[in-house]
């Protein structure tokens, strides 16, 4: 809602604790959507504020582009630890949807904008210092996982996927939520997600979209036994 009382050329933002890396990383980030005008939005590199280690649990992307943190990459999403997104674009795809006001909000926007033709990129270079700490995050309770999986099941749905289609995801959920001691919300979480998607359109995505998401995320995914270990049987962080 802040996001529309503005006219900037771009839109900045970055989690409440935390901070741009030095005073150049904006305006570098900017010189580089001023360049490649088919970008809608890009992510940044998220580190620990005072190891500048790498902060794993902000990392938005298939498991195995870890490997390539400090590069550029075309991707399916950013992180809203720390992104900016050109104005043209947001005014192209429209806000982000208030449904999806705690989770998965950043994908679902990526989306209408891959739909428009648009392009999402992370960039190693440019940094933000994330302050991690654990008192004052919010840990993987049963609410947050239950948004977690609710607000995915529903961006599918309105994305133009089939329940059928969605339901190998969610046995995937039901598994880690059990494994995680989080069944519950998890089972909460479809009737809701059907509930939710009863009063959204349904704009399924084109053949160019899908065929941009497969090479950006869903290549980089590995097997479907790659993804049962590295996805499926993760276990949560307790607090991020």
């Amino acid at each position: 809602r802040a996001a529309a009382f503005g006219h900037g050329r771009l839109i900045a933002a970055i989690d409440n604790d935390a901070e741009f890396a030095d005073a150049t990383t904006l305006a570098r980030a900017a010189a580089v959507l001023d360049t490649d005008r088919t970008l809608a939005a890009i992510g940044m590199r998220i580190v620990h504020f005072r190891t500048g280690a790498d902060d794993v649990t902000s990392w938005g992307y298939p498991p195995r582009l870890l490997a390539r943190v400090a590069e550029v990459f075309d991707a399916a999403t950013f992180v809203g630890a720390g992104h900016v997104i050109r104005r043209a674009a947001w005014n192209d795809a429209g806000p982000y949807d208030e449904a999806l006001f705690f989770c998965w909000e950043e994908f679902d926007w990526c989306l209408r904008a891959i739909e428009r033709g648009w392009g999402v990129q992370y960039r190693g270079e440019l940094v933000v210092r994330h302050t991690v700490s654990a008192e004052h995050r919010v840990a993987w309770s049963g609410a947050r996982w239950f948004f977690f999986v609710r607000n995915r099941l529903y961006v599918g749905r309105k994305s133009g996927s089939a329940w059928l289609t969605l339901s190998p995801r969610y046995a995937g959920y039901l598994v880690r939520g059990a494994r995680n001691g989080l069944l519950l919300p998890t089972l909460r979480a479809w009737p809701a997600a059907v509930a939710l998607s009863a009063r959204a359109p349904l704009v399924p995505l084109s053949g160019p979209a899908r065929a941009y998401l497969r090479r950006t995320d869903a290549a980089h995914r590995g097997s479907v036994l790659t993804r049962i270990r590295t996805e499926m049987l993760r276990l949560l962080p307790r607090a991020i």
